[in-house]
């Protein structure tokens, strides 16, 4: 369920330490969105009108404000879902790490208000509805199933795809980025099992090809 609240806040208020999260609004009265700034935010925001992409920022990109040109009318549906790619284990900002968007949106230089929240940790799998519709180009989830007739170590290779994470029988093994440098995720044969295997794709970038390959050898880059 999504919480509520007048400002946008970081994924640590909300009980989150991990994962994705994302944040839906309603425009008010812009006519025409021109300049957007999150406030705090870390690590990587893709940002949607009416399931249009506007901008992707990433690390250093959000801490500035971006222009943007884009028609709206009041009660346009207005996204963002930001991505934690981790912390760092050392120096003095450890404790400074807050992960979504800790500050607010700025949109056209005004502050925008009345924020839904939904916590993407991804620990509960099981309860994905795969009979929903699909928009091309958004992100979402894909099921594919792997039958194994002998279990051994193999690579998943995603080429085509864009930027996610895979999920083996339930189990995280990673993120692929098609920027690189690794090509393939590696799969350790105790995690799949003789029969029908369930591999969950999260591709948030909307660059799924609906393939998905098995080789016997990594490709590091």
């Amino acid at each position: 369920m999504p919480v509520y609240s007048a400002y946008t806040q970081s994924m640590e208020r909300l009980g989150q330490y991990y994962g994705y999260i994302l944040y839906t609004s309603k425009t008010t009265n812009e006519r025409k969105l021109e300049k957007i700034r999150l406030h705090k935010a870390n690590d990587r925001a893709n940002i949607f009108l009416n399931d249009k992409r506007l901008l992707t920022l990433y690390d250093r990109e959000l801490l500035t404000e971006w222009e943007i040109s884009a028609e709206a009318e009041p009660g346009d549906e207005l996204r963002i879902l930001v991505e934690n790619m981790g912390r760092v284990n050392f120096g003095p900002g450890m404790e400074a790490q807050r992960k979504g968007i800790d500050g607010c949106v700025q949109i056209n230089g005004h502050m925008h208000h009345g924020w839904q929240q939904y916590c993407l940790p991804l620990d509960n799998l099981d309860k994905l509805d795969f009979s929903k519709g699909y928009e091309s180009g958004l992100p979402a989830f894909y099921r594919f199933e792997l039958q194994v007739e002998e279990k051994g170590d193999t690579f998943l290779e995603l080429d085509g795809w864009g930027k996610g994470c895979v999920f083996v029988n339930g189990f995280n093994i990673g993120r692929y980025w098609e920027i690189g440098p690794q090509k393939r995720l590696y799969i350790p044969a105790p995690l799949l099992k003789q029969g029908k295997n369930e591999i969950i794709v999260f591709e948030t970038e909307g660059k799924s090809t609906g393939i998905i390959s098995f080789r016997n050898e990594p490709n590091i880059g």
